[in-house]
């Protein structure tokens, strides 16, 4: 067999473990021959879009599994070029079997994501639908499987696009004025296309927003439990995953490590990550511990500051910027929070539990409608898109040159065509499909 320039990939499609069916994937210039190989009969056999039944041999001949074989011919595909689906019996031996005869054939191992990377670069499918479809097979929740799904048919393109043609618009009027410089914009056009600008910013950054908000309903929400020693975030971690995960004492410093467990509040997959008390330790043990409480509030989508009458929040201690945080008062059986904004529980014995899990909910409120942006590239790109529509917009009431407003939106331009892939999409594919499965 003549090696080819680009590799023939194999991979599993179906999770490892036993299973009625596991899904065996071949794509590439040799994935008909390596189904020859296999099968013993001549690639003329085979009707491309057609399932057909087979069995399956090694090199001696003997039989290894029958399988659904279903073939395709490229560019009509998933991956724009030829690839072969064989369906086997879900037992991992065979399936090590069968990808191990197609290394032998002359088949590469497929890395994670490396199928919808082809897909990707021979134009079957483009990088927001690419990010979609991760989101879609993430996603914990039916309402966030729904969202990707409409992103995987086109939401996200079909809104950047027009957020693409705005900007057009808005350079045309400016580029006109550089064009032509007897004719200046007046002050009055100045003011009303500073409003469009703003506008434009405003809707840029609303989105980016919203994806923020609902991208734990991809992927579930990360709480983290934060206080001083001894308030109680291990009895209330306790609690709210309804079994004994933490180790709870007496004794500052306990927890000298985080403590993870995985729970659901209300219809959302949560991680509750328990850390060490925050003081000036006295141990580097514990120290170590304090700064590692430290580093998994900044990673939190929701943070629970936990105080209790007899270990107050640490008022010297900084809050990471830009987290959701919500006030918990603990032993509220012993004394009530000072101020309104705490939420009273007692966490030993399951009071106010139910209205601490209610205040979450609230504070990571699911879609209401289509979001338009999902993956955390394109909320940071959408970002940087607004900063540039706002300095825009600032250099009109400026007074700026309109060369220096016109180049402001270029590069927002710039930036949501980096968000459609048009540009540069080697430097973000990289990023993109490690987070896939092997066989996507």
């Amino acid at each position: 067999m003549s090696r080819p320039s680009r590799p023939t990939l194999v991979a599993a499609a179906t999770p490892p473990g036993r299973s009625a069916i596991a899904v065996v994937r071949l794509s590439g210039p040799d994935a008909w021959a390596i189904l020859e190989r296999l099968t013993g009969r001549d690639a003329s056999r085979w009707t491309p879009r057609t399932a057909s039944v087979a069995l399956l041999r090694d090199d001696t001949g003997a039989p290894v599994d029958e399988a659904l074989v279903l073939p395709f011919r490229g560019p009509n595909s998933y991956t724009g070029e030829d690839l072969v689906e064989l369906h086997l019996h879900g037992n991992p031996v065979l399936v090590n079997r069968v990808i191990g005869l197609a290394l032998t054939y002359g088949a590469t191992p497929a890395d994670a994501g490396a199928f919808t990377r082809r897909a990707v670069l021979a134009g079957r499918m483009g990088l927001p639908e690419a990010e979609a479809l991760a989101d879609l097979i993430d996603a914990v929740h039916p309402l966030a499987a729904s969202q990707a799904l409409g992103r995987l048919r086109g939401a996200s393109r079909t809104w950047a696009e027009s957020r693409r043609r705005d900007l057009t618009e808005l350079l045309a009027q400016l580029e006109a004025a550089v064009d032509f410089p007897e004719e200046p914009i007046s002050p009055e056009q100045g003011t009303a296309l500073a409003l469009r600008v703003d506008e434009l910013a405003n809707r840029l950054d609303d989105e980016a927003r919203r994806a923020s908000a609902a991208r734990v309903w991809t992927r579930g929400a990360r709480l983290v439990l934060l206080g001083a020693p001894n308030a109680g975030k291990s009895t209330l971690l306790n609690r709210l995953v309804g079994e004994q995960r933490a180790i709870v004492s007496q004794e500052p410093g306990t927890t000298r490590d985080w403590v993870e467990a995985a729970t659901t509040i209300g219809r959302l997959p949560v991680q509750l990550v328990d850390t060490a008390g925050l003081r000036d330790a006295p141990g580097s043990v514990e120290r170590e511990g304090v700064e590692r409480s430290r580093g998994q509030a900044a990673e939190a989508d929701l943070l629970l500051l936990v105080a209790a009458p007899d270990a107050p929040w640490p008022d010297a201690e900084p809050l990471p910027p830009s987290i959701t945080t919500l006030r918990v008062w603990n032993k509220s059986d012993v004394a009530p929070p000072p101020t309104p904004d705490w939420i009273a529980v007692a966490a030993r014995d399951g009071l106010g539990i139910e209205a601490l899990t209610d205040a979450i909910e609230q504070r990571l409120p699911l879609p209401e409608d289509q979001v338009q942006l999902g993956s955390l590239r394109q909320e940071q790109t959408c970002r940087v898109a607004a900063e540039h529509v706002r300095a825009a917009a600032m250099a009109i009431r400026a007074d700026a040159p309109p060369e220096i407003v016109a180049e402001e939106l270029r590069l927002a331009a710039r930036a949501l065509d980096r968000l459609l892939g048009i540009i540069d999409p080697e430097d973000v594919l990289d990023e993109l499909f490690s987070r896939f499965c092997i066989g996507k």
